[in-house]
């Protein structure tokens, strides 16, 4: 298992609540913290108050979409500089601009945890650990989305 030296907080914006639960087991497993909002107005309060290291965004969230709440945290003097991962179904929802602009890293929907797990932590900086695979709970045989 790969285990930060400190945890990083990931924060969640996801209102599928299967999806959240099975995004936030594989990144605990991995040892991150993960605070979790299931739309993206209580998303932005939440990065007020808890920090985030990075935000992990869907694409199609209530009140505020993923892209505008990428924006927002880029006009947030205190938010700009934490990285972005938006997650989405369509390739056809790519916005034009660049992905690489402002640390941000877009996938496609149905995410593979180890994916989501070694992106995560290169986006934070554990570019030591990416020789070790993510740890993933495949005890049940469960499939993750």
């Amino acid at each position: 298992m790969n285990l930060p030296t400190s945890k990083h907080v990931v924060l969640l914006a996801e209102d599928d609540e299967a999806i959240a639960r099975t995004w936030t087991e594989a990144l605990r497993l991995n040892g991150f913290k993960v605070v979790w909002a299931a739309a993206g107005e209580s998303a932005l309060a939440l990065a007020k108050t808890a920090r985030p290291d990075l935000l992990l965004t869907d694409w199609l969230l209530p009140e505020i979409d993923g892209m505008t709440l990428r924006r927002l945290f880029r006009e947030d003097p205190a938010l700009i500089h934490v990285p972005i991962i938006l997650a989405l179904a369509s390739p056809l929802a790519l916005p034009d601009e660049s992905a690489s602009a402002l640390q941000t890293v877009y996938l496609r929907k149905p995410v593979d945890v180890s994916l989501l797990c070694a992106t995560v932590s290169a986006l934070l900086g554990k570019a030591s650990e990416a020789g070790k695979p993510p740890a993933v709970d495949d005890s049940a045989g469960k499939r993750w989305p």
